[in-house]
């Protein structure tokens, strides 16, 4: 049988071998670690970027750091309630959890001991 040729392994000159680790972390401890190597034009290497970072931003909701507002797409600022509402037709309701429940006698604790302390 006759020799046959090697497939070329010459790669355009453009092209990079390039390694990528992308590393999420949310609030709550979870982390998503990926790695990739591969070979490919330093275009499709920004393409592909470019779609894992929509795709990790559109699956994130936007939180206010003070007062825990959602920002919308129409980029309006709303309240958790009025959102979940909006996006899934549900509304709320409102109790007191067992920590806030602790902080809140603490205050009026101090309170009645303290009339008008902090005025």
């Amino acid at each position: 049988m006759a020799d046959e040729a090697a497939p070329s392994t010459t790669l355009p000159p453009t092209t990079k071998r390039v390694r990528v680790t992308i590393t999420v972390e949310v609030e709550g401890g979870t982390v998503t670690r990926i790695e990739r190597e591969a070979q490919m034009e330093p275009e499709e290497l920004t393409r592909r970027l470019n779609g894992v970072f929509e795709s990790v931003t559109q699956e994130m909701i936007p939180v206010c750091a003070w007062c825990h507002g959602i920002r919308g797409a129409d980029q309006i600022w709303r309240d958790l309630a009025t959102h979940l509402q909006d996006h899934l037709g549900r509304g709320v309701t409102h109790g007191i959890c067992p920590t806030c429940m602790e902080k809140t006698r603490a205050l009026a604790a101090k309170e009645v001991a303290e009339p008008g302390g902090n005025q």
